[in-house]
């Protein structure tokens, strides 16, 4: 497989009210060789996610319909570890590491420079190329595996020991752990 189907491969999910935005990521993704998806609201976002895998998710912060993208992050991170990047208007420092500590892979304001934006993409892909496949929202209950007494919950990425105590795990140990455990 050579860099052009690795990045084929890719399904990007752009969530911003601002169809403005939404047409031109998606013109310049797709022209870089990426299929692109948009959402415009949480709601939206979360039929997307149901209805297919994703690699990574571009979020605006600020969003109709009651739920905002730090809430949505919030909520991501409690299902899946899928690549984010916060993309959004919102340039103060204490928004940007509010958006970094909830679980964002990296923070761009508005506006904001396309190939800068894609650079930040790629790097981010590439860090996240360990996982096996995209990532999506199932409806499904947690996948709950046990052994020894100890405890994998699969969707929310957790280690629970005999003891009821949470175990810290790197993304690479806890894929590696999970690999074993099925």
């Amino acid at each position: 497989m050579d860099a052009d189907d690795t990045v084929v491969s890719q399904r990007i999910l752009v969530v911003d009210d601002d169809p403005r935005i939404c047409r031109l990521l998606c013109r310049y993704l797709e022209k870089e060789g990426y299929s692109v998806d948009t959402a415009g609201s949480g709601q939206a976002m979360w039929r997307a996610l149901k209805s297919r895998p994703y690699n990574l998710i571009i979020l605006d912060l600020r969003l109709p319909g009651g739920e905002d993208g730090l809430s949505l992050a919030r909520k991501l991170r409690s299902q899946t570890d899928i690549s984010l990047i916060m993309l959004t208007g919102r340039s103060d420092s204490a928004d940007k590491i509010v958006g970094l500590e909830l679980g964002a892979d990296d923070y761009v304001t508005k506006p904001f420079d396309r190939r800068e934006l894609l650079a930040r993409i790629r790097s981010v892909l590439r860090r996240a190329a360990s996982r096996a496949s995209p990532v999506s929202v199932s409806d499904q209950d947690n996948e709950v595996l046990e052994f020894g007494g100890w405890t994998l919950d699969i969707n929310r990425r957790e280690l629970t020991r005999i003891d009821g105590v949470p175990v810290s795990l790197t993304s690479y140990e806890f894929d590696l752990l999970a690999a074993m455990a099925r």
